[in-house]
């Protein structure tokens, strides 16, 4: 063989080396996107998916294994990637991607925020059918529509609580909801101007993918900023909450948007952006008023490394925007409870019902712990396993090198102040308590990546710095199928009375709900009736004494629902006299 046959061998071998990496590395993706659906088949194939723990959920225990080997695999995938791949291959690559998106950071940050609308509109529409999937959303909208009527409640219904739904409370001579009035009042807000409730949620969502892109821009660099956004829009965590009727979307965009009032970090903002604070703070406790509390101490560390001879100037202008916002919702709890000091949740038939689960007892503590565990592998598998890992290691990062800023308290805060909360929040879409501050996973990472890429020295770990986040999106096109399919299947078994209703059922009627439609619903979640009862179909409670039913609403049949086997269909049966 002479030496320019030698040549011509070399070089095609240097150029088949690369392609039969890329081979080995589209091989990899492929077998990791159909490894990661098949491992997770026990947390979304069931009557509640996604939940771990609960009324109709799997135990911790018999999902831990699950949870540990899927982070062994994303991480080994991320590891054999890097081994298997070019180094300067990936890298020349990347640094394309990176200067394309810095060159058109607006241009994509708009295409991602569009994203962040569409996505959840079309689960809403197509998934979840528009259903309130849970009491708690439902008594939200309940609220909502007595604050477009401009009352604050409604009349109690003929037969009291036989027609409530869940989650609403008859309280002196009041049918009240139990939630805190901000969302409602939003959501009333859309109703007014015409604006599906369905769509609220995605609509405040664009909006919070919007801010989360502006604050990452602020704190690193702009590319990762828009891969950190479209991240956090693409996972079912986000979209499922967006489309559901639950107020976490509004708390993080309020969340995010009293960060960037007070950014940037060390310096003194302008008297209106600090009122803005105060009143943001305001509304977040009006949303959601535990939430005020985990903020506690990432405001401190901001406070503490402002001027001290400045403190009372700063706390004076965010108590000018609080107190006002405080006032108001004061006033609200005295109009409904007879008492300012007394929150929505008092109209509860148990008002020490908060003491059930919010408690600084050393065992309701202990079990807080416990509960604090299954919620962060909730957040893993509803995100990605690397997500959370990769955030860990940025908040060790900054911490070493001193360079936390007050942002990087609040997801931490949330964790340690839910652990008083010993209860994983019923009906979910993921951890959804930490849903409110879970963008600030994503500034984290975002402004810790300098930090990141100082300790890079070997070209296998170098590799692996992108090749993180190609794991987070196959992960998630890997669950993405099994999401769509357990919460279509789920609505459609828990609408099935209004379905067997509609076939059966000609004329004005009344159904009594003996049983829920599902697991993980309760009975009374589906008596959900208009506070007019003029509806053509009303829905009463399960012990409904008949004949007080046929007295009040002489012009109706009377049929009685029950489905006792969650894995047979339900019946509706007619009550004859």
């Amino acid at each position: 063989m002479n030496a320019d046959s030698v040549d011509v061998l070399g070089v095609r071998q240097r150029r088949m080396l690369p392609r039969s990496r890329w081979l080995a590395l589209l091989g990899l993706g492929f077998a990791f996107v159909l490894i990661v659906p098949w491992l997770q088949r026990a947390l979304w194939l069931t009557p509640c998916p996604g939940r771990i723990a609960g009324d109709c959920a799997g135990e911790l225990d018999d999902l831990r294994w699950t949870f540990a080997i899927q982070t062994g695999l994303c991480i080994g995938a991320i590891v054999i990637g890097a081994a298997i791949s070019s180094v300067g291959e990936v890298g020349r690559i990347t640094g394309k991607i990176a200067s394309w998106i810095g060159a058109r950071t607006n241009w994509c940050i708009s295409v991602t925020v569009i994203a962040a609308m569409l996505l959840p509109l079309a689960v809403a529409y197509f998934i979840l059918d528009r259903f309130p999937n849970s009491g708690d959303e439902d008594c939200y909208l309940f609220q909502a529509g007595a604050f477009a009527a401009f009352r604050l409640w409604e009349a109690p219904p003929i037969l009291g609580t036989d027609l409530i739904p869940f989650r609403t409370y008859l309280f002196e001579s009041k049918w009240v909801s139990q939630s805190p009035p901000a969302w409602p009042m939003v959501l009333s807000a859309g109703m007014l101007l015409g604006i599906p409730s369905w769509t609220v949620n995605a609509l405040l969502g664009g909006a919070s993918v919007a801010t989360l892109a502006a604050f990452c821009r602020r704190v690193g660099n702009p590319s990762a900023a828009v891969v950190a956004a479209a991240l956090f829009a693409l996972t079912p965590f986000y979209v499922m909450n967006a489309a559901s009727y639950f107020p976490h979307i509004l708390a993080s965009l309020l969340i995010l948007s009293f960060c960037l009032c007070l950014l940037p970090d060390g310096e003194i903002p302008r008297g209106h952006r600090l009122v803005a604070a105060g009143a943001i703070v305001g509304l977040l406790g009006a949303t959601r008023y535990f939430d005020v509390l985990p903020l506690i101490p990432a405001t401190l560390l901001w406070l503490t490394r402002q001027r001290r001879n400045a403190w009372p100037r700063l706390i004076g202008l965010l108590a000018a925007g609080l107190i006002p916002v405080l006032l108001l919702l004061m006033l609200y709890h005295y109009l409904i409870t007879g008492s300012p000091f007394r929150t929505a949740y008092y109209v509860i038939n148990t008002p020490e019902v908060s003491n059930i689960f919010v408690s600084l007892d050393p065992l309701r503590i202990f079990n807080g712990v416990a509960i604090t565990a299954g919620r962060l592998v909730e957040l893993a598998l509803w995100t990605s396993p690397v997500l959370l890992i990769v955030y860990c290691c940025c908040l060790v990062l900054k911490f070493k090198d001193r360079k936390l800023a007050y942002y990087d308290l609040i997801f931490p805060g949330f964790v340690l102040a839910y652990v008083i909360y010993a209860d994983f929040g019923g009906n979910r879409y993921g951890p959804r308590f930490y849903f409110d501050a879970f963008p600030l996973m994503m500034v984290t990472i975002v402004s810790a990546l300098p930090s990141v890429t100082a300790r890079l020295e070997r070209s296998t770990d170098r590799a692996m710095l992108p090749l993180a986040p190609i794991a987070c999106v196959l992960y998630l096109v890997g669950i993405w199928p099994l999401v769509l399919t357990a919460f279509q299947f789920q609505v459609f078994s828990r609408q099935e009375p209004f379905r067997l209703v509609q076939q059966a059922v000609t004329g004005k009627a009344i159904v009594i709900h003996d049983t829920s439609s599902g697991l993980g619903m309760h009975d009374w979640d589906l008596v959900r009736n208009p506070p007019s009862m003029d509806a053509a179909i009303l829905h009463a409670r399960v012990g409904t004494d008949v004949g007080a039913l046929r007295k009040a609403f002489p012009d109706r049949s009377i049929w009685r629902y029950s489905r006792h086997d969650p894995t047979q269909p339900g019946q509706l049966i007619r009550v004859t006299p």
